[in-house]
């Protein structure tokens, strides 16, 4: 059952994906869009759970603990979101999202070291290929060279730091306990996150009124509003099935994972859908990932 539900989760991040590149192709430099559109799909999300959350037996119980470690992972994903626009912007492409996907080693290293979960010799494998399909898939030589900023080096890691931790504070909540809260941890979490945002988005909102001569940002149903209700329902169940599973299998394994598996979806949704052409690069990462998900299993 944990396998299927990892699945899931990575199905799940492949659409996240679509729908963030849909608004994303519209925004056109600016970045309040973006902070609106996070709330407004938590707030789906939020709805969403609490009526399903209230529903059940026993109803809604927040609990200190759980409203502590939601809020703190909150703030950790809007901060780690931030960090990577900031260094998007300031930075290349590639580059900053090569640096960025190395989060998927902050939960796995905190949990060995804190939690002592155990890690075997094919899953250090695993995750070093996973690692090196992730090198391979978004570094640029050309981008690679040159010198950057201070700043744009404290941005990516702080956009590792945030989004890894975000992950840990989940692993470390089901690991206190396990099978609970999971509808109060989520609507917490997706509420301090939501709140971050609306209250950077008026800030940055501020900033784009000041530029003249610049038109407003238009929202449709096409590029805003459909896309968030389809975030909604991609990360709310990625979310889930995050939680269902932190308390079923190793950091080293659920993380790492997640996001080969999303990589993979996507270099085949290009290649079958989007008619791209099979490169040399494209099918060293697929024999790769297909070997670091067999080694994860040992």
């Amino acid at each position: 059952m944990k396998y299927m539900v990892l699945v899931l989760i990575i199905v799940s991040y492949f659409m996240a994906n679509l729908f963030q590149n849909r608004l994303s192709a519209s925004l056109k430099g600016r970045i309040y869009p973006a902070n609106l559109f996070q709330v407004c799909w938590m707030l789906l999300a939020i709805l969403v759970f609490t009526v399903v959350g209230q529903a059940g037996m026993g109803g809604l119980h927040f609990s200190s603990y759980t409203v502590l470690m939601g809020t703190l992972a909150g703030i950790c994903t809007t901060a780690g979101g931030m960090c990577l626009l900031g260094a998007m912007a300031l930075g290349p492409l590639s580059l900053t999202v090569l640096i960025f996907s190395m989060y998927v080693i902050v939960a796995p290293v905190l949990s060995i070291v804190f939690l002592k979960e155990k890690v075997t010799f094919c899953q250090a494998v695993g995750t070093c290929l996973i690692l090196g399909v992730l090198v391979l898939s978004n570094y640029s030589k050309e981008e690679g060279e040159g010198r950057k900023s201070r700043l744009w080096w404290l941005l990516c890691v702080g956009s590792i730091t945030g989004t890894g931790l975000s992950n840990y504070i989940m692993k470390v909540h089901q690991y206190r306990m396990p099978n609970q809260d999971v509808w109060e941890y989520s609507i917490v979490s997706y509420g301090a996150g939501g709140i971050c945002a609306a209250i950077l988005a008026l800030i940055f909102y501020r900033k784009d009124k000041s530029r003249s001569g610049r038109p407003g940002y238009r929202f449709t149903k096409k590029d805003f509003f459909g896309p968030a209700v389809g975030m909604a329902i991609a990360e709310g169940i990625a979310n889930l099935g995050n939680l269902y599973n932190v308390s079923r299998l190793p950091a080293i394994v659920l993380y790492p994972v997640s996001q080969l598996g999303t990589l993979m979806m996507t270099v085949l949704f290009g290649l079958i859908v989007l008619k791209e052409k099979l490169n040399q690069v494209s099918i060293l990462c697929l024999v790769l990932g297909t070997a670091a998900i067999i080694l994860m299993n040992f």
